[in-house]
C-alpha cells in the first residue's frame, strides 16, 4: 500500500483520497495542521486502497474516507466532525484574558511564554494545531540584563 506517513510512530488514522478531490485536500490540510499521526493513501495510485474505499462505501469511490484507530469510519467529514471525534475543546477556559495572541509561530509562542511567566493571563489562538517549536530558553536568554547586552552588541556590529 502506498502511503505517506505523517509525524512519528504508528499512525492512528488512515485517510483514503485523491489529490483531485477538494474534500480530500481540505481534510489533508486540516489533518496536516494537527498533532495527530496519520497515513495518506492516494487511491489513484494504490489499487488496494481504492478497493478498500469501495468496500467501505457500497462499491462507491467516496473520498475522503477516514478510518480511525478505534474502527470508526468517517466519509467526507467536515473539519468540525474531525474535531468532535478527537474531543478537542474549542472554547476558552476563561471569559476574559489580559492578552490574546493570534498565531502560534515562534513569535507567538515566545510571547505567550514570557507573558505567562509574568502572571499575565494569556490566550493563544491558532487555526490548526500549535505547531512551532521554540528554541529552549537558557538563563542567559531570559535575563533582561543579558538581553540588553545582546542588543548593544548587535548595534555595535552594524
Amino acid at each position: 500500500m502506498l502511503a505517506h506517513r505523517r509525524a512519528y510512530g504508528t499512525p492512528k488514522i488512515t485517510v483514503y483520497g485523491a489529490p483531485r478531490c477538494s474534500d480530500y485536500r481540505q481534510s489533508k490540510q486540516f489533518l496536516g495542521e494537527q498533532p495527530v499521526r496519520h497515513n495518506w493513501v492516494d487511491i489513484g495510485e494504490d489499487e488496494e486502497g481504492r478497493n478498500r474505499v469501495q468496500e467501505l462505501n457500497d462499491s462507491k469511490q467516496i473520498i475522503p474516507t477516514i478510518i480511525f484507530e478505534d474502527g470508526l469510519i468517517l466519509v467526507e467529514p467536515s473539519n468540525a466532525e474531525l474535531v468532535a471525534k478527537w474531543g478537542t475543546i474549542l472554547k476558552a477556559k476563561r471569559e476574559c484574558y489580559d492578552l490574546v495572541i493570534v498565531g502560534s509561530g515562534h513569535a507567538g509562542l515566545t510571547t505567550a511564554l514570557y507573558t505567562a511567566r509574568q502572571g499575565i493571563e494569556t490566550l493563544v489562538i491558532e487555526k490548526g494545531g500549535i505547531g512551532a517549536r521554540p528554541a529552549p530558553l537558557s538563563a542567559s536568554t531570559t535575563n533582561p540584563a543579558s538581553l540588553k547586552e545582546s542588543a548593544a552588541a548587535n548595534r555595535a556590529t552594524r
